[in-house]
């Protein structure tokens, strides 16, 4: 035991912690001075060090993954952005519990990471653009009838995190391009959330996309 998690930390390079004790910090810092509730903050933590275990290929970031996701369902809630809720309940987290299961049977013994699925066929990029292209118009209509906040922006963030998911569990390595456009989309949510409600104890939040978004990328 003691040996495998020396090898888990081992996997993690000196900088990377660097820029994970910098970008915690940031969080905790900003939600202190903004008076940020527990559940923005804590949100905001899980979310960073969750993707930042996915993006290094590692399982682990998917069960902590499962935490922030439940956290953000509840803030989503709180501040009646049902579309974030619905998305999150309905689609992010049911994949979450699914790609664990794929990621653990696609594990690569070797360097101890899942292995990387390259061989979407050109049938099946075409039936996941016609599907989620059709998605698009039942989310909407259904925000609608939730009377969601910021209703468009809702419903790209709803269809850009459920394509991201699917990709997520199909071991896609394009995953994070949808991943960056859903942090890109939650931004513009969260700031208009700033604004409109004048309440700047949401930063933390923005701090989190912008961090994921970093996160993505890299």
């Amino acid at each position: 035991m003691k040996g495998k998690l020396k090898d888990f930390f081992k996997r993690i390079k000196w900088w990377e912690y660097t820029f994970m004790a910098v970008f915690i910090t940031a969080i905790i810092v900003c939600g202190v001075v903004f008076k940020s509730s527990p559940l923005t903050i804590l949100c905001s933590l899980f979310g960073v060090v969750g993707v930042f275990f996915i993006a290094k290929g590692m399982v682990i970031g998917q069960f902590i993954s499962i935490i922030y996701c439940v956290l953000y369902v509840t803030m989503s809630y709180f501040n009646k952005l049902y579309g974030e809720m619905l998305v999150n309940l309905a689609v992010t987290l049911p994949m979450y519990v699914i790609t664990i299961i794929s990621w653990m049977k696609n594990f690569s013994k070797k360097d101890k990471v899942v292995k990387v699925n390259k061989s979407l066929s050109k049938l099946e990029w075409s039936l996941f653009f016609v599907c989620f292209a059709c998605s698009s118009v039942g989310f909407y209509f259904l925000l609608k009838a939730f009377n969601t906040a910021n209703l468009i922006i809702s419903t790209f963030s709803v269809l850009a995190g459920a394509m991201a998911g699917y990709l997520a569990l199909r071991r896609c390595e394009y995953n994070f391009v949808f991943y960056i456009l859903s942090n890109i989309v939650c931004i513009c949510l969260w700031m208009f959330m700033i604004v409109k409600d004048k309440n700047v104890s949401y930063i933390p939040t923005i701090i989190l996309f912008v961090v994921l978004l970093f996160l993505n990328v890299f």
